[in-house]
C-alpha cells in the first residue's frame, strides 16, 4: 500500500508521525503532498482542519484558510471551494481590516475586482458606484480613484446597513 504514495506524500506522513499528529486525517492517496502538508500544519497547531481538509480545496486554498484560522479570523466566511485562493485572500484581508466583506464576498467577482472593492472600502469610498461583477477591474479602479471619500458618519451608516443586509441572507 505504501508503494502507491509519492516520496513527497510519504515525507508528509513521516513528518506528521514525528510531530505526534493523527496522520490518518490525511494519509489518503487522493491528497497531493502539498495538501497533506497544509493539513499536517493545521493539526500541529490544533486547528479545525475539518474546515479545509477536503480534496475539493487546492493546497493554496487550504493555506489561506489555515492562515486565517491561525490568526483567529472567521475563515468560515471564505472556506468555500467556489472561491479560488486569490479570492479567499481578498476576503481574508477584508475581515482582518474590519471591512464589510459582504460587499464583495461573492464568487462572481474575480480576485482583482474584489481587490478594487476592498481598496474602496478601506479608503472610505462608496463602492456601490462600481460594485458590479460585469465591470472589469480596470474600470472599477478608474471609478474608485475618481470617487470622493465618504464622511465618517456616512461610512459607518453604510457599513451597518451592509452588515444587516448580509446577516439577513
Amino acid at each position: 500500500m505504501l508503494d502507491h504514495y509519492t516520496p513527497a506524500q510519504l515525507f508528509e506522513m513521516h513528518r506528521g508521525r514525528e510531530s505526534g499528529v493523527d496522520v490518518s486525517r490525511y494519509n489518503d492517496l487522493s491528497y497531493k503532498a502539498a495538501q497533506m502538508r497544509q493539513i499536517r500544519l493545521g493539526l500541529e497547531k490544533k486547528l479545525n482542519v475539518g474546515l479545509y481538509g477536503s480534496v475539493k480545496f487546492s493546497s493554496y486554498q487550504m493555506e489561506v484558510i489555515r492562515l486565517g484560522l491561525e490568526e483567529g479570523i472567521k475563515a468560515e466566511l471564505y472556506a468555500d471551494p467556489h472561491y479560488d485562493a486569490n479570492q479567499m485572500w481578498e476576503i481574508k484581508l477584508g475581515i482582518e481590516r474590519g471591512l464589510p466583506v459582504c460587499q464583495y464576498a461573492d464568487p462572481c467577482f474575480d480576485h482583482e475586482q474584489m481587490r478594487e472593492i476592498r481598496l474602496g472600502l478601506e479608503t472610505g469610498k462608496d463602492v456601490s458606484a462600481y460594485n458590479d461583477p460585469d465591470k472589469k477591474a480596470a474600470e472599477m479602479e478608474r471609478i474608485r480613484l475618481s470617487l470622493p471619500v465618504l464622511s465618517g458618519k456616512s461610512l459607518r451608516q453604510r457599513f451597518r446597513a451592509a452588515m444587516m443586509a448580509w446577516k439577513g441572507r
